[in-house]
């Protein structure tokens, strides 16, 4: 199992719900920043090629547990363009994607 499928498959068990693409529709991982896994404390933005249009597609996770429990957060995108894609981060996420 890849890294993506492993971390989709850990996603969709707590926050990642109706995702606009799968591991299935990946052609190539384009950038992978942050540390590959999910859990406590962890992060990571993906941007892939997709097989099919829209062909680039998005993934930003994070997981940070608190005194609280855990905060999960995930979405994916799809777009035509790389451009339009990199609209969807934070500007420290896209900051953090040039600098790595």
């Amino acid at each position: 199992m890849s890294d993506l499928e492993e971390m989709f498959k850990d996603l969709e068990s707590c926050c990642l719900h109706n995702p606009l693409w799968r591991p299935d529709d990946v052609q190539r991982v384009i950038k992978w920043h942050g540390d590959r896994q999910t859990g406590p404390d962890s992060s990571s933005i993906v941007i892939v090629r997709l097989k099919t249009p829209p062909i680039f597609g998005l993934l930003v996770q994070s997981e940070d547990y608190t005194g609280h429990g855990c905060q999960c957060n995930s979405a994916t995108s799809r777009r035509h363009t790389l451009a339009s894609l990199l609209t969807r981060l934070e500007e420290y996420e896209l900051a953090e994607i040039l600098e790595s």
